[in-house]
């Protein structure tokens, strides 16, 4: 069995420190150095740029988020350079998402790429994060917390403020991504459309929080044995954000007897509440809870992933040109599946499975009163530790143990945001006020720029786990029933002048 906690909450403390002990220490690109590279890294005298990119002469787009010492934090600046890599520069006749254009890697990379005189756009991107040890551990809050610091908002979501830019353009980036590989946007393909854009991301290692959001829009999402996620934003007095409020509330359980996630049958309707587990605890999960979830899409052991890669390559080898089709990548990826032995034995084994049942008790309630609410969820992880179901003693085994774990790890969380969160996926479920996903990101804009207070619990959450380190958040509420309906209203609240502007 895969342990869901193992301690989880010391590890993470940790895991969050040495992110930022880093991020201080490492350097990103100044304004004058070009922020893309294809060749090797540069004398140590030299800051090493935090985005890696080429286009390889079979069309494929490499990204690397090259921070591998912060675990590949996310910065201001390299959310800019993806962006500017992403940027799209003409649309399709047949969709109004545009494809990433060879003309701006050429621009950042300082060379003419081949397609570019063709005119044909890259629609195979490959991600991935240097280091060997984390696809990327989130974004660098102790740099935005510095920033409210620093300087008030004149208004909330000012522009120019960096707090306020982190936010606005990573949702930006984050929305483009997942419309860019989203089914409906035209043309043919898998479920009848052609996703302008088809995103391999290799979470070969930990991936949380803003890493999440980077990968979640993905056609593809590759899961192997050293994958570590999570979305820990409660523990810092924040939310799951980077689309947790539309992807969270749309998990469900897969259908009993299905294979990986449950894709091939569906997934088992009117029983909710798992994704609630992931945001609200910030749980740390394995490669095999993903599949089995449905949020990763392949399981593919992490010394195959080179090979993958390799035969992606081998697609358009021999003069053999066109857009990468779906149908052609999901073969190759399915070539490197693990053994179906294998998969079977990691979905049946995995720790969503065992607790499967708890979690659906535990949080898949929405009742009024004592059962509703984030109040109800502790109550009845409280009864459920002491050994009672419905005022019952007894149960399954290793259920209490859950229960005291699951906790745990809700009660070291800030009041204000579990209620927040809890609103959040609320919203995110119904399609939010504007109606489906088109809504997510201003809707949690809106959201994180009211946590951008000097006395907000993100500014004392980051304090301290990641700046003081004393692993003793002092929160504005102890307890989740001194969190008042008007208190968490007001972080929903339209901006003004500050509200959300996509692209």
């Amino acid at each position: 069995m895969i342990p869901l906690f193992r301690p989880a909450h010391h590890r993470l403390l940790r895991l969050l420190a040495h992110i930022s002990r880093t991020s201080s220490s490492t350097s990103s690109p100044t304004s004058s150095s070009p922020p893309f590279s294809t060749s090797s890294p540069p004398p140590s005298s030299s800051p090493s740029p935090s985005i890696l990119a080429h286009l390889s002469s079979s069309g494929i787009g490499h990204i690397t988020l090259n921070r591998p010492s912060a675990l590949n934090a996310l910065t201001l600046e390299m959310v800019r350079s993806l962006m500017t890599l992403f940027s799209p520069s003409s649309a399709s006749s047949s969709s109004s998402i545009p494809s990433p254009s060879p003309s701006a890697w050429a621009a950042g990379l300082g060379k003419t790429m081949p397609l570019d005189e063709q005119g044909a756009p890259i629609n195979l991107i490959v991600m991935r994060g240097a280091g060997g040890k984390a696809f990327c551990a989130g974004g660098d809050v102790v740099s935005v917390r510095a920033a409210v610091l620093a300087r008030g908002m004149k208004c909330a979501g000012e522009k120019g403020h960096a707090a306020a830019d982190f936010f606005r353009e990573e949702y930006q980036l984050n929305n483009l991504i997942w419309e860019m590989n989203a089914r409906d946007a035209g043309g043919e393909g898998r479920g009848g459309t052609e996703r302008p854009l088809l995103q391999v991301s290799l979470w070969d290692g930990v991936v949380m929080g803003g890493g999440v959001g980077l990968g979640i829009g993905s056609a593809f999402r590759i899961v192997t044995e050293k994958t570590v996620f999570a979305m820990p934003e409660t523990a810092i007095g924040f939310f799951p954000d980077v689309g947790g409020s539309y992807w969270l509330p749309r998990l469900s359980f897969p259908a009993s007897g299905q294979g990986e996630g449950g894709r091939e049958g569906g997934r088992e309707e009117g029983r909710e509440g798992l994704g609630r587990y992931i945001g609200l605890t910030g749980v740390r999960l394995k490669g095999w809870d993903l599949m089995w979830a449905g949020i990763g899409t392949h399981f593919v052991k992490s010394g195959e992933v080179d090979a993958m890669l390799q035969a992606l390559e081998a697609l358009r080898e021999g003069g053999k040109e066109g857009r990468m089709r779906w149908e052609e990548v999901e073969e190759v990826l399915g070539r490197y599946r693990v053994q179906e032995d294998e998969a079977r034995e990691g979905l049946r084994t995995c720790s969503l499975q065992t607790h499967e049942q708890d979690i659906a008790e535990v949080f898949g309630r929405r009742e009024g009163g004592r059962e509703g609410g984030v109040e109800g969820v502790l109550a009845r992880l409280r009864d459920m530790a002491e050994g009672k179901e419905g005022g019952r003693e007894g149960g399954r085994e290793g259920r209490q143990e859950w229960a005291s774990k699951t906790l745990a790890l809700l009660e070291r969380a800030s009041p204000t945001a579990l209620k927040v969160t809890w609103r959040l996926l609320e919203e995110g479920r119904k399609g939010g006020r504007e109606g489906g996903r088109a809504a997510t990101f201003p809707l949690e804009y809106r959201v994180a720029m009211g946590h951008m207070r000097r006395d907000s619990d993100f500014v004392e959450g980051v304090r301290a786990l990641l700046v003081d380190k004393d692993g003793k958040p002092r929160w504005k509420r102890r307890r989740v029933e001194e969190v008042g309906e008007e208190e968490v209203a007001a972080y929903f609240q339209p901006l003004g002048e500050g509200e959300w502007r996509g692209r």
